[in-house]
């Protein structure tokens, strides 16, 4: 249909997507706005200039054009300056990584091993943030990294900052974290199982 307008009536449509590529951008993406809020939230906690910031994320062609990119930007730099005062107190410049090495006992009277580090010690507390709401996983994962620290007979508290405000777990016994830990080996482990038990019985899976 295209060929016969072109050849034979000389008719040809205009590519909206080639003009689109042109055009100023109108809003942040999903994407494009967290990483802004990123970098903007990581500036803030430092004592750097977000305006300076802001002007060179401008000169890039990174921001939305006109009354529409600077309400958004606006609410951006005062979401991401008041959850960095927020943090203030528990934030470090200078955060401190740690080795983790742990030899855990399951219920069938093996062993398994962790390895790993942890990062973002600030002032000896364990900190997580990002400059959004915090989910269920973040509290989760914070969870098991608090759990790990603890088990190496570390002090601390450890927290999550969001946009949502502060979550966090307060210091116990390397015991009883290693208790929990365990537990959540053994139960992962019967989840594995079971699942691949399910699967083997679907129709198709022999």
């Amino acid at each position: 249909m295209k060929h016969f307008f072109q050849r034979r009536l000389q008719v040809y449509f205009l590519d909206h997507s080639i003009v689109n590529q042109d055009e100023e951008p109108f809003q942040l993406d999903g994407l494009e706005g967290y990483q802004l809020k990123q970098r903007l939230l990581l500036a803030a906690l430092n004592g750097e200039s977000l305006s300076k910031l802001l002007a060179r994320v401008e000169a890039a062609g990174e921001l939305p054009y006109g009354l529409a990119g600077q309400l958004q930007t606006r609410k951006l730099v005062h979401d991401c300056q008041e959850m960095a005062q927020k943090m203030e107190a528990y934030y470090s410049g200078h955060p401190a990584r740690r080795e983790c090495r742990l030899t855990l006992e399951l219920e069938d009277g093996s062993e398994t091993e962790l390895t790993g580090w942890l990062d973002d010690y600030h002032e000896n507390r364990l900190l997580r943030y990002r400059p959004a709401h915090s989910k269920g996983r973040d509290m989760v994962s914070l969870w098991l990294e608090h759990l790990v620290s603890m088990a190496h007979d570390n002090h601390h508290d450890s927290w999550f900052f969001g946009l949502n405000g502060r979550h966090g777990f307060k210091m116990f016994s390397a015991t009883k974290a290693r208790g929990h830990l365990q537990d959540w080996l053994n139960l992962y482990r019967r989840g594995s199982v079971n699942r691949c038990h399910c699967l083997r019985t679907l129709p198709g899976n022999g």
